[in-house]
């Protein structure tokens, strides 16, 4: 299964250059992650350091649409979050001052 991951660095993945490419994400092809790229040709391929893997076209669009959908979700619950927190005052006993000035109390 192919797993998209838009939140992580794909720094460690890119340390060598490879022109023409333009990066998207991090991408888990089963045990294998790396950088999800596409070439200058429109094709997606996972790259990891000097190592360049060609990835199936329907299955990066299926990937991109689930981590589109995900992403969307995680959007509205974080807005939906924003909870309102009222806190209710302590009634504190006062003393009655006049009273206490009379003596009484």
């Amino acid at each position: 299964m192919l797993v998209i991951k838009s939140t992580f660095s794909i720094r460690p993945f890119t340390l060598v250059t490879h022109e023409g490419l333009t990066y998207l994400a991090v991408v888990q092809n089963g045990m294998q992650i790396g950088a999800l790229a596409r070439t200058a040709e429109g094709r997606y391929v996972q790259v990891n350091g000097v190592h360049i893997q060609p990835l199936n076209a329907e299955r990066v669009m299926l990937a991109l649409r689930r981590e589109e959908h995900r992403k969307r979700a995680v959007q509205k619950e974080q807005a939906a979050a924003a909870v309102v927190v009222s806190v209710k005052r302590r009634r504190v006993p006062q003393r009655d001052t006049a009273r206490m000035s009379e003596g009484v109390g």
